[in-house]
């Protein structure tokens, strides 16, 4: 997940506010909760106000290539497998 988080609420360019639902679920077998405080961002990727303006989405752009690197990793891994 390429983002930040948003739990305590974010703040828009246009000044308007997002924020997380009420209420949400926790698992304590995984050693964190989401309920007040949201989920951490693997790699937190901000989004500036020059990046709104010209329509660039610097979180989707990381969050490709992420993808694709783990497509190709997968990919290999598999080529390997199969070889044997």
């Amino acid at each position: 997940m390429s983002c930040e988080r948003t739990a305590d609420g974010h703040e828009l360019v246009d000044g308007t506010h997002v924020t997380v639902p009420r209420y949400a679920t926790w698992f304590n077998d995984f050693g964190w909760s989401v309920e007040n405080y949201g989920v951490d961002p693997d790699t937190e990727v901000l989004i500036t106000p020059d990046d709104w303006a010209v329509g660039r989405d610097p979180q989707l752009e990381v969050a490709v290539d992420r993808a694709l690197a783990e497509a190709r990793r997968t990919a290999s891994s598999a080529a390997r497998i199969s070889a044997i």
